[in-house]
């Protein structure tokens, strides 16, 4: 597992990033296509005592050394970032009412049918441990951003719900727009970043397990490390998998995959950042017994999209599967409890 010394935490990065991401410009890789079994051999071994925990529902590498974030969110980065889909799944708001999630959460298993709604999303949803919560009895505030509603979700076309190989797991993503923005949110930068700058970074990930947490509640699971990346050789690079040792089960597919850099601004601030780029989707059982767990992977072509299906989620610009919710699959926006 990647570590680093908080000086070199603070300065080096600071210095790559002195006007910005240094990660975000350069495409070294972008004609880079690893197979599977090539990235396997990058996958260090698990130095723990605790044996990888994998299942369908469950990619623990090592020990499950996530922790419970019981703090408030409101404001406070990168938990504002994210919000818990009340169908159990995980998704970072990357624009006013925009929010990126893994396509598999809007689908029903094992078919590509999109699910019907009414779809909730909470930003920043912390339910503190019972009898416990945060500042001055009886102040818990669990949805500081109210509850919005899904009003349409768009997924890549390539992506099938019924297969699970490496390739087709790379177009795991989707866009889904919200009937309203969050009062007060920032949206999470995202984008492409590569391999060079990446491998030297720490993958982070904080989401809303569901399977043996209570739901609702929010994780992270720590600095871990980023393994191995596989582009797609097949479409020129249109997609692509991150290989990360994050803890994950079910709850947190659609979670960000992010690293932070400091960066100085032009009066001479610092300022810690957090860049997304990827989305966690989890593995087959055998890639978490071999240390991996899966990310699809932020390219250049897949931020095209995103960016297209923010604006106009039924665009037809790029091949898509698209559902509008309407009707009664809509409920009005429910205030923040606090």
């Amino acid at each position: 597992m990647a570590s680093k010394m908080q000086l070199f935490s603070l300065l080096l990065p600071a210095l790559l990033a002195a006007c910005g991401d240094s990660g975000a410009f350069d495409d070294d890789d972008q004609d880079v296509a690893m197979s599977e079994d090539e990235s396997a051999l990058e996958t260090p071994l698990d130095a723990t005592l605790c044996l990888n925990y994998c299942d369908a529902k469950h990619m623990i590498i090592g020990c499950d050394n996530r922790t419970w974030h019981t703090e408030p969110t409101k404001g406070v980065k990168p938990w504002s970032y994210v919000g818990w889909f009340g169908n159990g799944c995980t998704g970072t708001l990357i624009g006013s009412n925009v929010v990126l999630s893994a396509a598999h959460c809007f689908l029903t298993e094992g078919t590509n049918n999109f699910t019907q709604g009414p779809l909730s999303f909470s930003l920043g949803k912390s339910i503190p441990p019972s009898g416990g919560g945060i500042g001055l009895p009886g102040n818990v505030c669990r949805t500081p951003y109210g509850t919005q509603y899904i009003s349409s979700v768009t997924v890549p076309d390539e992506y099938d719900n019924t297969s699970n190989t490496v390739a087709n797991k790379a177009w795991d993503y989707a866009v889904v727009i919200l009937n309203d923005a969050p009062v007060d949110a920032e949206p999470m930068p995202y984008g492409y970043t590569d391999w060079s700058y990446l491998q030297t970074e720490e993958s982070q990930s904080i989401g809303y397990p569901g399977t043996d947490k209570i739901p609702g509640t929010l994780w992270d699971t720590g600095r871990k490390s980023f393994l191995g990346r596989w582009l797609n050789p097949t479409d020129l690079n249109l997609s692509g998998v991150l290989y990360v040792d994050n803890d994950g089960e079910g709850g947190q597919s659609g979670s960000p995959v992010f690293y932070d850099y400091t960066q100085i601004s032009g009066d001479g601030s610092i300022s810690l950042e957090h860049k997304l780029t990827g989305v966690l989707i989890g593995s087959p059982v055998s890639a978490c017994q071999a240390g991996q767990n899966w990310a699809a992977r932020l390219v250049p072509r897949t931020v095209d999209r995103i960016d297209t299906w923010k604006v106009a989620p039924n665009s037809m610009t790029y091949p898509r599967k698209y559902k509008a919710f309407t009707g009664t699959e809509i409920k009005p926006v429910e205030p923040a409890d606090c």
